[in-house]
């Protein structure tokens, strides 16, 4: 599997991920960035929305750059009781979805379906 590296790139305090996680693909390392995107708001709302996470692989090339405002807020609302699927930001470390975006979920993954 390949190893992606996760940098934080702000004015203030870059940080460079020197040590990287495997994950399958680029997908995966979507969601993972996604992931450090809500952990950074909750552990760091002082830092505000002036950075953003620079994928890189293990070649050094950077394929994916997320912007935190494109990742939208989540509520932190109970999840919705009948909401029983699992999804990556209904998992460990992700605040928990309200129930419009349960219900959002399901639809998307509905129309995967088809």
């Amino acid at each position: 599997m390949p190893r992606y590296y996760f940098h934080v790139v702000s004015p203030k305090n870059p940080v460079r991920d020197a040590y990287g996680i495997e994950l399958a693909g680029l997908d995966a390392a979507h969601w993972h960035a996604m992931h450090l995107v809500y952990r950074l708001r909750e552990h760091a709302p002082e830092a505000g929305e002036d950075w953003v996470i620079e994928v890189s692989d293990e070649t050094g090339a950077r394929p994916l750059v997320v912007l935190p405002r494109a990742v939208p807020m989540l509520r932190s609302a109970a999840p919705c009781a009948h909401s029983t699927s699992s999804s990556p930001l209904g998992g460990e470390g992700f605040p928990p979805r309200s129930c419009e975006a349960s219900h959002r979920a399901e639809r998307v993954r509905g129309s995967d379906r088809r």
